[in-house]
Parts: C-alpha cells; structure tokens; sequence
C-alpha cells in the first residue's frame, strides 16, 4: 500500500494492543494499523508492571523534519522503531535506554 507523503496524517499508539493507528485526517478514516513486535515478557520493575507485559507498549511519537519517518518509543522493548510514512512499515530499530516515553526532533546536532 502506496500513500503520499503530504497526505494528513494523525498518527495514534495504542500501548496495550501494541499497535500504531494511522487516520486520514480530513476523512477520518482509519488507513492502517501497525502490529508491533511483543514485548519481552520481563515487567518486573517496569512502569506498565503486568498489565502490558505482552506489548512493546509503543507510547511516544515524533515526526521527522520531512514528514517522511515517525519515530515510536516502546517503553517495554527499551527501543525506538523507525517507521516509514509513505508505506507504513517499520524501516529501523535502535536501542534508546531504559523505558523511552516522551519523544521530540530537534534540528540541531549533537556531533
């Protein structure tokens, strides 16, 4: 499925199903639904415990500066996934820390 990057978009996570929502928002039509990959089952110390211990528990969104990649933080698989806005599918994955939550893009570099 093909859709175009200027297409307005709302992108919503939904941390227990552990998916991604993507609506067309001048229609409201739901587009698409992104299944993430489980959570890794060990909740002990985690902020969502055992209530989404199956789930990647995908909670935080930020759009890149070309509308082109969402990043999605998984606070249950300590990893952020890049996904691709014009076909909806995961392109990358990097390892963020402990519990990523709150995410933002800065245009500024850090090297």
């Amino acid at each position: 499925m093909q859709f175009a990057v200027h297409r307005p978009l709302a992108l919503v996570t939904n941390t227990k199903s552990g998916t991604l929502n993507f609506f067309d928002t001048d229609s409201k039509k739901l587009l698409s639904t992104l299944q993430f990959p489980s959570g890794n089952g060990d909740s002990s110390g985690r902020m969502f415990g055992e209530l989404f211990k199956a789930s990647s528990a995908p909670i935080g969104i930020a759009i890149g500066p070309q509308r082109k990649r969402a990043y999605v933080a998984h606070a249950n698989l300590d990893s952020i996934s890049v996904i691709d806005l014009d076909s909806f599918k995961i392109v990358d994955q990097f390892h963020a820390g402990k519990e990523p939550d709150g995410m933002a893009y800065s245009s500024r570099s850090v090297r």
